[in-house]
């Protein structure tokens, strides 16, 4: 199930700040980035001096000019401004953007995607938002066996046919039930829509790292209490402990990326398999409320783990 198929790759990053000081945390970022092999440019001239004397069609004329002068395909390169116009230039070119718009600073409009500092985590973000521009599914994490990405729209007939075999009542579930096939795929791309580019957190497509093909699927919901873990492995695929490791690169995602101090998942009494491997990860079982005994269902939570000293 390639998603992948002519896919992008951010280049450079084009960095225009007319704030009258430098941002904390600039020159770390510059030389993360320098290591990830990724160019940052800030460049001059009257348009990117004093954007206000220009129209928004000619910043994007100068910023097209500007990659153009430096070999590089527009579609490879993303802005980051402080500056409302330039980033209405840059989605009219198109070609990714993000705001930046520190604490207290007047509302940034035109940007897609905005962030507050240059913090260590930044890359992740931008690397996120520069997939989710060009409809790419974002990559989340890499492990020894497995590579886990966002769920994209060419994953869906594998998807259905997978919660399709997985037996009534053992809860595992993605689709709503009794969708139509044409019901599933509307369903889908409202999930893609809102569950990466709203909250930043959902299932993800799991793939074996060394053929690229899909063997499960894994991630969170998420509900009033906060995200809730679930995993499902496709049947050729299951007795390797490849669960376990999508499963903690899940909450290693979730601990790194999000603000969520515990993740929760529930779990049939008899499915010992899938205790133990919530044990494992952490997960200590909890009291049991009225409706959960009934239907047999455990309930099992995490905390977040307390940083290193």
């Amino acid at each position: 199930m390639d998603c992948s198929a002519d896919r992008l790759s951010c280049r450079i990053l084009i960095l225009i700040l007319h704030g009258s000081q430098t941002p904390a945390g600039l020159r770390d970022f510059l030389e993360a980035e320098a290591k990830r092999g990724i160019s940052v440019c800030r460049p001059s001239g009257p348009a990117f001096d004093a954007p206000a004397r220009f129209s928004v069609k000619a910043l994007a004329q100068a910023l097209s000019a500007f990659c153009r002068s430096r070999g590089t395909d527009p579609r490879t390169a993303m802005v980051l401004s402080d500056d409302s116009k330039f980033l209405q230039a840059a989605g009219n070119i198109p070609m990714a953007c993000a705001g930046f718009q520190p604490p207290q600073a007047p509302f940034l409009s035109g940007a897609p995607y905005l962030f507050q500092a240059f913090t260590p985590d930044l890359s992740g973000y931008l690397e996120k938002a520069f997939c989710r521009f060009h409809g790419q599914p974002a990559r989340i994490a890499v492990t020894r066996r497995l590579i886990l990405r966002e769920t994209c729209m060419a994953d869906l007939p594998w998807l259905s046919q997978l919660y399709r075999e997985t037996p009534a009542g053992s809860g595992a579930a993605f689709f709503p039930p009794r969708l139509t096939p044409g019901e599933q795929e509307e369903f889908l791309e409202a999930y893609i829509r809102t569950a990466y580019g709203l909250f930043d957190l959902g299932m993800y497509t799991v793939l074996s790292a060394a053929s690229e093909k899909p063997v499960g699927h894994c991630g969170f919901r998420l509900r009033k209490e906060g995200p809730w873990l679930g995993y499902l492995i496709s049947p050729a695929w299951r007795r390797q402990g490849l669960g376990l490791e999508a499963c903690r690169a899940c909450l290693d995602y979730l601990w790194e990326s999000t603000d969520w101090e515990q993740a929760f998942c529930r779990i049939r009494s008899d499915n010992f398999p899938s205790q133990q491997l919530a044990g494992r990860l952490g997960f200590r079982q909890e009291s049991c409320c009225p409706a959960a005994q009934e239907d047999g269902v455990l309930q099992f939570s995490l905390c977040r783990p307390a940083p290193f000293s």
